[in-house]
């Protein structure tokens, strides 16, 4: 599936117990939300938020970790390593993060 297909075909959920990701119509992703590091990256221009649950390790600081390649239509590059749960470029920044510190603090 390319790229630009998949981001058009995910959507992200967050309760207060889990954060999930559906690509398509086969693939689940989820990850806890309490106790979980979690990573909160805005674009430059502060109109989108990106998520990443989980801990990422001093790779994963420096980008060269296992999701290395996610979000940038390479991942073809890391089958099978385990790739993070993450909510990628959200608009509604605001409302992501309010639902965020809801979640964590629940």
């Amino acid at each position: 599936m390319p790229y630009w297909w998949r981001k058009l075909r995910t959507v992200y959920g967050l309760t207060d117990r889990r954060a999930i990701v559906c690509t398509g119509e086969r693939s689940v992703s989820d990850s806890p939300v309490s106790g979980m590091p979690t990573k909160v990256d805005r674009s430059k221009d502060g109109r989108h938020v990106s998520l990443t649950f989980g801990a990422q390790g001093v790779a994963g600081l420096f980008g060269t970790g296992m999701g290395m390649y996610q979000n940038t239509g390479m991942d073809f590059f890391s089958p099978g390593l385990g790739q993070t749960v993450a909510f990628y470029d959200v608009p509604d920044t605001e409302g992501l993060l309010y639902a965020l510190d809801q979640a964590t603090v629940g």
